[in-house]
């Protein structure tokens, strides 16, 4: 495996703006974490999804954040929190076995609003599972990561008996 040190396509600053820039977001610890997973992920870093959950009052609180590339996803919990993060690697590539969809006030077919809600579950022949949850505008975006790498991952497991 070499360390991908090329320069990652990912704008952290558009794609906040594009779901509402969260005041709760330190864009420096973002792009220290994008720096970290792009050193340890083997293939060029293209999408970004922070995870929103909604708590109390109609606030939100983010917490999750994930890269995707290619092949090859890059989680990182509670990356808002000070302490040290810890990423995770996981190959996806033609790996996923199950998807769960969940959604409130939102059409898959059209935009979303401000009161959307959104929940993909994913689960890998490797045991591996992976919950994202977006809210508002940010569905857009779980539903465009969605189609990109999780619905063609999907695949059927071929099983060869001697």
């Amino acid at each position: 495996m070499t360390q991908n040190n090329s320069l990652h396509s990912i704008n952290i600053e558009e794609y906040l703006k594009s779901i509402g820039k969260p005041s709760d977001v330190d864009i420096q610890i973002l792009k220290g974490i994008l720096s970290q997973a792009n050193i340890l992920c083997p293939e060029e870093l293209k999408d970004i999804f922070v995870a929103n959950y909604d708590v109390k009052d109609g606030q939100e609180q983010f917490k999750d954040v994930w890269f995707f590339s290619d092949n090859y996803l890059v989680e990182v919990l509670n990356f808002n929190k000070k302490e040290s993060p810890t990423l995770d690697l996981a190959i996806f590539s033609k790996n996923v076995q199950s998807i769960s969809i969940e959604t409130k006030d939102f059409d898959l077919s059209k935009k979303a609003k401000d009161n959307s809600r959104l929940k993909i579950t994913f689960y890998t022949f490797s045991e591996w599972s992976c919950d994202q949850v977006a809210s508002g505008h940010n569905c857009d975006t779980l539903i465009k990561i969605y189609n990109k790498y999780i619905k063609p991952n999907m695949v059927r497991l071929h099983l060869h008996l001697a």
